[in-house]
């Protein structure tokens, strides 16, 4: 389900919705970047390239030690769902952005896309938790169908509100981008739905079985730590 939620926002903000609205934020003639004396004049798609290498840039350099940090503290869960409210609520804030708002709609998705990138380390760090050694690539392979279908659908649905917006009962399509890019965040297939909803289950409230001399754990930082638990009955909880 985590898949089926997080390519909501790789379809609709990072690769179809958000960069068209944006393009027609900026002036035709681009736009001046002045800093400390030095100037550069650029175009939409020039800002958009630097907010994207600008965000995955945080995202990369932080990852590493965010990554040992949540290893150390058992706490990656709680940094999966950080991560992932960042992308949420910045992708919610976007419905705000109007007409020649292209610097807020700038800040806005790179906050937006550090959360979404950065939450990918944490979330793919609990597949050896999902699935044994024999299960993997199923798990794995069904969170990439899931993904594509919900991140289709979102994208499906939402090219049919802006371009049928008066039938949705939306008098511009600017209202029904904007809501579109907000539905990303606050919809019922939106970032925050998995941990809301792996809340109530044992997987992401920290409790879940490992069973006497089972696999060992994969780590937030990417690596392995074997550790074998033994309890009565063969089996312990543990938390993550």
């Amino acid at each position: 389900m985590y898949d089926w939620a997080d390519s909501a926002f790789a379809t609709s903000i990072l690769a179809a919705v958000l960069p068209v609205y944006f393009a027609s934020l900026v002036p035709e003639g681009g736009v001046t970047l002045r800093w400390a004396g030095a100037s550069l004049t650029t175009s939409a798609s020039g800002l958009w390239a630097y907010s994207i290498s600008s965000s995955l840039l945080v995202a990369a350099l932080s990852a590493p030690i965010l990554g040992a940090l949540a290893d150390f503290s058992r706490s990656k869960k709680k940094f999966l769902c950080v991560f992932t409210y960042t992308g949420a609520v910045f992708s919610s804030l976007l419905y705000f952005v109007q007409r020649g708002d292209w610097f807020l709609c700038l800040i806005l998705f790179m906050a937006a896309n550090i959360g979404f990138a950065g939450s990918m380390p944490f979330y793919n760090a609990f597949l050896p938790e999902a699935a044994d050694g024999r299960q993997i690539d199923w798990v794995s392979g069904k969170g990439y169908a899931f993904g594509y279908l919900g991140g289709g659908l979102l994208l499906a649905l939402h090219a049919l509100v802006i371009t049928y917006h008066e039938v949705f009962g939306i008098p511009d399509q600017a209202l029904s981008i904007r809501l579109s890019l907000a539905s990303v965040g606050n919809g019922p297939v939106g970032e925050p739905a998995p941990c809301h909803y792996f809340g109530h289950l044992v997987f992401f409230s920290g409790d879940y079985p490992v069973e006497s001399g089972g696999r060992g754990k994969r780590t937030a930082s990417g690596h392995g730590r074997e550790e074998r638990r033994l309890a009565e009955g063969g089996m312990k909880w543990s938390t993550s």
